[in-house]
């Protein structure tokens, strides 16, 4: 068993947010997953709903490109239904940056969305799939921090 100077050392060279870094890392795949499910079900990244289709020109083109080929999930309907095959939704990537975890998309057609209807961004996670997100990590912090004290 460590002594408690062994421990108090061990502690001093603990970076909380590198570890935390490393497993947002790890689980990005699963972040991505529940920010397109936030999509299918036409929420946006702060909750709110996806902006509606009417209105216009832009908008009724993209529901009848998408009913066209099929894809159009008209249950959230009027609003934006972000899930199709298409590159957009395909593509999405999670990156950690100094202080933070983005996700983007190459093809970025949400933004183009976003921007023209509200401003809410389709990128990143609602409060309640944060707090989940918080409750899945906290054990495996709990256990990466007892091993860098060696306890």
């Amino acid at each position: 068993m460590a002594t408690l100077v062994e421990v108090q050392n061990n502690l001093l060279g603990i970076d909380i947010w590198e570890i935390t870094k490393g497993i947002l890392t790890e689980l990005s795949g699963q972040i991505i997953e529940m920010n397109k499910r936030q999509l299918i079900e036409g929420k946006m990244a702060d909750g709110s709903g996806t902006p509606s289709h009417t209105g216009s020109k832009i908008s009724r083109k993209y529901v009848s490109e998408k009913i066209a080929r099929g894809v159009y999930d008209g249950s959230i309907s009027p609003h934006w239904n972000y899930f199709n095959e298409g590159d957009f939704f395909s593509g999405f990537v999670a990156k950690m940056q100094t202080d933070f975890m983005e996700i983007t998309s190459p093809n970025d057609k949400g933004g183009e969305l976003v921007t023209e209807f509200g401003g809410a961004s389709v990128f990143g996670l609602t409060d309640e799939n944060l707090d989940f997100l918080i409750t899945m990590i906290i054990p495996t912090l709990n256990q990466r921090i007892r091993e860098k004290l060696k306890i």
